[in-house]
């Protein structure tokens, strides 16, 4: 019999002590997936990719800013066409076919038909021959090209900053070398810009990395503004942002070289914003560029178990009582309200805290009602905890540590979770059954046999 009894107070205690290994407040965590379809992009707005041959993946690029005749042969020897035909430098094809040798390793397929390679030939020459891809979004290493009512104009991206490119160029009858910084936008705004010419073939940027909320929430009100952002792709030269919910694509648009995107109010769901970064030849297309969030617009849910923080419901009047409650998701403040014997004693806000501290007060029967707010409304769930106080001395039931006149398994649990340092030690008298002074597994044992009826 013995034995048996020392088989069940084993079980019992390897149960109670997974229950109290258990978290006290485990949080509700949101997690949502939208679904992706991977599109081609060769189409994409501002960039056109033909299935031009001749382009391929070089060496890095190395920007060029000043020029030593002595160390360009491209320019001045007879690798290069227009210097061949006496038309050398300076000269704005002669330098950008020679560029664009120097970028390639070897000569490039750009308009030397006879009587027609003047620079304003080149851009239809390019698509009428699909030579290179084209587009109008600036990349390293293409050749920008003008109509005029001259011999129109070409010229080299070396740098791209921002709104601003930095090419390198010549002019006939005019400077040998030099370098012009022009804006993006005010260069696509000119009536007699073609666009670019992708001699110089990019792969396209790697995904942009770290999108994310500025604020770090992934729970928002219908009524918010939400803050993007992510870090560079570093060959990147335009981002653009799609915005999806409940896995449908909403719409997508460019925002340059900004690395960030604020969206407009919208109504409930469950979203993901995704980012894509492009240059001459093409975009990333990988959909773990994005980040997941929600949006709500009714009251939150009613906050989940409302308790006292030492586990008991009978206090003395000259006590305080620690109260505490799991967060309701969408909830952005908290109101707590105190019940004695049927009447409401106060309310008050707590804000965003999840607990709450009541003063010493008399002796009565009492009610904790906890309700979660936002912006839409309060829970209306009844969410609360009950518990009484008394003000004069009260015989103390050894083992009774909830103190409600019984002792139970629950008692033994609160001993033990006491014991493990998982809640403070409170009711130290009923809790310390053998009067060490302290509240140990040995206390939880004797208090099991108490329930049990075999003390």
């Amino acid at each position: 019999m013995k034995f048996k009894l020392k088989a069940a107070f084993a079980v019992i205690l390897a149960a109670l002590m997974a229950l109290a290994a258990v978290p006290v407040s485990a949080l509700p965590r949101f997690e949502a997936e939208a679904e992706f379809v991977n599109e081609p992009y060769s189409n994409h707005p501002r960039v056109q990719i033909s299935s031009a041959s001749q382009s391929e993946p070089t060496k890095n690029f190395v920007p060029r800013l000043s020029m030593s005749p002595a160390t360009a042969p491209s320019y001045y020897t007879t690798l290069n066409y227009f210097y061949n035909i006496g038309y050398g430098m300076p000269n704005c094809t002669a330098y950008a076919y020679g560029r664009a040798y120097e970028i390639l390793g070897h000569a490039p397929n750009l308009c030397t038909t006879p009587g027609r390679a003047s620079a304003k030939y080149w851009w239809d020459y390019n698509i009428d021959n699909n030579c290179y891809p084209y587009g109008r979004t600036p990349a390293l290493g293409a050749v920008a090209c003008w109509t005029s009512s001259g011999n129109g104009h070409v010229a080299v991206v070396e740098r791209i900053d921002g709104d601003y490119i930095t090419t390198s160029e010549s002019a006939w009858n005019g400077q040998y070398f030099f370098t012009t910084r022009r804006s993006i936008s005010g260069l696509l705004n000119n009536s007699e810009f073609q666009g670019f010419i992708y001699v110089y073939q990019q792969n396209p940027p790697a995904a942009p990395a770290n999108v994310h909320t500025v604020s770090g929430r992934t729970l928002f009100s219908c009524d918010e503004y939400i803050d993007f952002a992510w870090n560079a792709s570093e060959t990147a030269t335009t981002y653009w942002v799609y915005m999806w919910k409940d896995g449908v694509e909403l719409y997508g648009t460019e925002v340059g070289n900004c690395l960030c995107f604020t969206s407009a109010p919208t109504s409930a769901g469950n979203y993901t914003l995704v980012v894509r970064a492009g240059n001459g030849a093409g975009f990333s297309n990988d959909p773990a560029s994005s980040v997941t969030f929600r949006v709500y617009d009714s009251p939150p849910t009613a906050p989940t178990n409302v308790h006292t923080v030492s586990g008991r419901t009978s206090f003395s009047c000259d006590e305080y009582i620690d109260f505490a409650w799991n967060a309701s998701e969408t909830a952005t403040t908290y109101w707590v309200y105190m019940w004695k014997d049927g009447v409401e004693l106060y309310g008050t806000e707590v804000g965003n805290r999840l607990c709450f501290t009541s003063a010493p007060t008399s002796a009565g029967n009492y009610t904790l009602i906890v309700r979660a707010g936002n912006g839409f409304g309060f829970s209306n769930d009844p969410a609360f905890v009950t518990f009484r106080v008394y003000d004069s001395p009260t015989a103390v039931t050894p083992g009774d540590v909830d103190s409600n006149g019984t002792v139970t398994i629950s008692d033994a649990l609160l001993a033990l979770r006491m014991a493990m340092g998982i809640i403070p030690v409170a009711n130290l008298e009923a809790a310390d059954m053998n009067g060490d002074g302290t509240v140990s597994v040995t206390d939880a044992l004797s208090i099991i046999r108490v329930s049990l009826g075999t003390a």
